[in-house]
């Protein structure tokens, strides 16, 4: 779309209808496997569905294989939206939160870097250039590298109505940064 961007002329717009369960609206780039990997993007949410408690979306999802093993975004915990990182840790899941809370219609330089290991594999969620959230010290190994990245609204969990834009994404094997 180019009726918000974040530079240039355009943007990609993702819209979830809000009907609840799962939904999702994203765009993806498939790659040789990575055991390390950072997933940058700009976003902007005009409009959020967040209303109760573990209500989420995510911005940036990391697959390997038919896994998802990290993603970053936002959740409803404890009555309040924080930025979310989850990885996998072996077969389970391991969640961190920001202590500070997004805010709707302004951009948001949102990167995610994953590390497989067996012991000392790692999560971290960048937002604008500053860490808010780290996992250390897990399993990432369990399904393999990361072979797909996800951009927009890769999942959205039990949320109402739900609109944000992409762009300016970008991913790598070493830190990318804020542009």
């Amino acid at each position: 779309v180019n009726t918000r961007c974040y530079r240039g002329t355009y943007s990609a717009k993702f819209t979830s209808n809000g009907g609840g369960g799962s939904e999702y609206a994203c765009c993806y780039k498939t790659t040789t496997s990575y055991t390390e990997l950072y997933a940058r993007g700009y976003f902007y949410v005009s409009k959020s569905g967040i209303v109760d408690n573990s209500d989420r979306f995510q911005f940036i999802l990391l697959r390997a294989g038919s896994n998802n093993v990290a993603y970053a975004g936002w959740r409803r915990t404890g009555g309040v939206t924080k930025w979310c990182l989850t990885i996998r840790h072996g077969t389970g899941y391991v969640i961190a939160y920001s202590t500070a809370s997004p805010s709707l219609s302004r951009w948001y330089c949102v990167e995610l870097h994953w590390k497989k290991d067996s012991a000392k594999g790692i999560g971290e969620l960048w937002v604008n250039g500053m860490r808010v959230c780290a996992i250390s010290g897990k399993n990432t190994a369990r399904y393999g590298g990361i072979s797909q990245v996800r951009f927009g609204l890769p999942q959205v969990i039990n949320c109402g109505s739900t609109t944000a834009y992409c762009d300016c994404a970008k991913i790598a094997n070493t830190n990318i940064g804020t542009e």
